[in-house]
């Protein structure tokens, strides 16, 4: 994977053949971005990389919350440009800190439903899920036991083979 921050930097390795590639600098600009989230993973169909970034931006009327749904771009290695994805982004926020783990050709994140005060319906765990192929993005449902929680803290991992929540501890592993 890489490593991104907030001015944009990324950079791809590829330590099996101790290879860096610095990504060009995203289309989103991060004058307003609260934070954002990347993923990174194959696609056999078209015999490339992708690297998936989403930005979630200040609300112009609550200024600490977050507009759902956020802007979304791609960069493909074969491309060697960033691109942004027509389809709208998942309805829900992407924990900041969650990292993403790639099962069937599909990214995944932790998730719940959006912050904000005037909330309609009880808090919500889910796993967002991005198609590669597609570019479409989905949801998993999370166990009954987890859902109205609001100090989840579990992230997505891959456990032999399988898609799997796991406790995080609190240093953000």
């Amino acid at each position: 994977m890489g490593f991104h921050n907030e001015r944009g930097l990324c950079v791809l390795w590829n330590p099996s053949i101790q290879k860096a590639i610095s990504l060009p600098k995203p289309n989103i600009g991060f004058d307003r971005s609260l934070h954002q989230s990347v993923g990174f993973g194959y696609e056999p169909t078209t015999d490339d990389y992708k690297f998936v970034r989403l930005e979630y931006l200040r609300d112009t009327e609550f200024s600490s919350l977050i507009t759902v749904p956020p802007l979304v771009e791609i960069y493909t290695l074969r491309t060697g440009i960033w691109r942004s994805v027509t389809a709208p982004g998942p309805p829900d926020v992407i924990r900041y800190w969650s990292p993403s783990v790639i099962v069937n050709e599909t990214l995944h994140w932790s998730a719940h439903t959006p912050d904000h005060p005037r909330k309609q319906s009880a808090y919500r765990n889910v796993i967002v899920s991005f198609n590669m192929k597609d570019e479409a993005f989905g949801e998993v449902g999370m166990p009954n036991s987890l859902q109205g929680l609001e100090d989840l803290n579990v992230t997505v991992a891959l456990v032999d083979g399988l898609l799997a929540l796991v406790p995080r501890d609190g240093y953000g592993n």
